[in-house]
């Protein structure tokens, strides 16, 4: 059975299987009208499901009208039925030729909303489903025993189990994660192995409010209006937006302008962060890389320690050498390969199910 790792974020979908990752937006929308000229339309995006055809991605953003694109930057993101055609896309982006069999998924949720929500969100994609691209067939079978959903920001620590010390660390160790999304900033304690319900949530605080705050500043300094927040999201994934400003080009640095109304955002929940956690006087903070960037120095006012993680900081000291013994090493040598900040989430859903499937051949 073959097993697939998905982060649906309100802006970008991201995945592996082994050593192939890969993402595009998280955008998706029933396209009606079949007619006249197209062009640049992915396939893995073209999704034939119950008589209807469905774009997503990259090809619903530059083919369809906003209107007719599901928002996913909304809080009630995680409840719409369309993030199946999301996971379609990725399977036939994993699988061009098609796949005929069953498959296990993990899949992350926002933390706020996991409690009330984590099974109705499983329920979304369990089942017989018969779906096809314009040249391949998928007949796909997904039992509920072989979907894993997640609290996103704990993707974080598998990935750092993985890759960030000996086991013995992480085993008596105690640790927190601050991972900021589209929608919601996700918060959480890791003591001694064990989850710290109590030291762990999430806000509706994340990328979009700081995009909505971005878009005031954009107009006012360079009298630049973007069409959408898709737009500064994507600046701030790139960490740069080129406009034209009075006839000339100009790139925006997407950080330094940020600064401000970062503080704006997130002082509340940071200040909330360093009273509940005490100041994190006995255990490192963790910044996930992806929007942690532009929060970083908010955070740092309250934890002085606090990292980012990215892939060149020091969680790869244990990444597997060329000898290695086992298929869970040779496995965990697949996941380092190619690893970018946007896919640490993804990348520790994806090790936590090695590490939970495979075991020591040595």
């Amino acid at each position: 059975m073959e097993f697939i790792a998905i982060d649906i974020g309100s802006g970008l979908t991201k995945f592996m299987k082994g050593s192939q990752k890969s993402f595009f937006p998280s955008a998706v929308g029933e396209s009606k009208d079949h007619s006249g000229f197209s062009m640049g339309i992915n396939e893995h995006e073209d999704i034939f499901y119950n008589g209807k055809k469905y774009l997503t991605g990259t090809s619903a953003l530059g083919t369809l009208a906003p209107k007719d694109i599901t928002n996913s930057t909304c809080k009630d993101w995680c409840k719409d039925t369309k993030q199946l055609i999301l996971v379609m896309s990725v399977i036939a982006k994993l699988f061009p030729e098609g796949y005929d069999g069953e498959l296990g998924l993990a899949l992350g949720i926002p933390i706020a909303m996991f409690k009330s929500e984590h099974e109705n969100y499983k329920k979304i994609f369990v089942g017989s489903h018969h779906f096809n691209t314009p040249k391949a067939e998928y007949k796909v079978m997904i039992h509920d025993s072989k979907v894993d959903v997640l609290p996103q920001v704990l993707g974080l620590h598998f990935r750092n189990v993985a890759f960030g010390g000996s086991s013995q660390d992480f085993a008596y160790g105690k640790f927190s994660y601050i991972d900021p999304g589209t929608q919601t900033t996700g918060f959480a304690v890791i003591d001694s192995n064990v989850f710290s319900k109590h030291l762990s949530d999430g806000e509706e605080k994340g990328m979009f409010h700081l995009a909505q705050k971005m878009e005031k500043i954009l107009m006012n300094t360079y009298g630049y209006s973007p069409g959408s927040k898709y737009e500064i999201l994507k600046g701030f994934r790139l960490g740069k937006m080129t406009i034209y400003n009075e006839g000339k080009q100009e790139t925006i640095d997407m950080l330094k302008l940020s600064q401000a109304p970062a503080a704006e955002v997130f002082g509340g929940l940071l200040d909330k962060l360093s009273q509940l956690w005490n100041r994190a006087g006995d255990m490192p903070v963790y910044v996930s890389s992806g929007g942690g960037r532009y929060l970083l120095s908010e955070v740092k006012k309250r934890f002085p320690h606090a990292i980012l993680l990215s892939s060149k900081h020091s969680t790869n000291k244990k990444k597997p050498g060329k000898d290695v013994t086992s298929q869970y090493e040779r496995e965990l040598r697949n996941v380092a390969e190619g690893s970018d900040d946007i896919f640490h989430v993804v990348e520790g859903f994806y090790t936590r199910y090695l590490s939970q499937s495979l075991t020591d051949e040595s």
